[in-house]
């Protein structure tokens, strides 16, 4: 269903269970690897995230469908 996370309760609370995990993940991540600064950015290809990977490479928990 489209935009079915705007329109089903249930949708809607996986949604947002699985975005705080990954945001704890992510500060973890950011304890192992704290040059790539994903307690800032979670890993979204922001501006600034997309910069450090062009000038360290990617981090081991990068994935390789991302482009930098």
């Amino acid at each position: 269903m489209v935009k079915a996370d705007a329109k089903v309760f249930q949708v809607m609370a996986a949604s947002i269970l699985a975005k705080t995990a990954r945001d704890r993940f992510m500060l973890e991540m950011d304890k192992l690897y704290p040059e790539y600064g994903y307690a800032k950015h979670k890993g979204y290809p922001t501006p600034e995230h997309k910069k450090i990977c062009r000038q360290i490479g990617p981090s081991p928990i990068q994935r390789h469908s991302f482009k930098y």
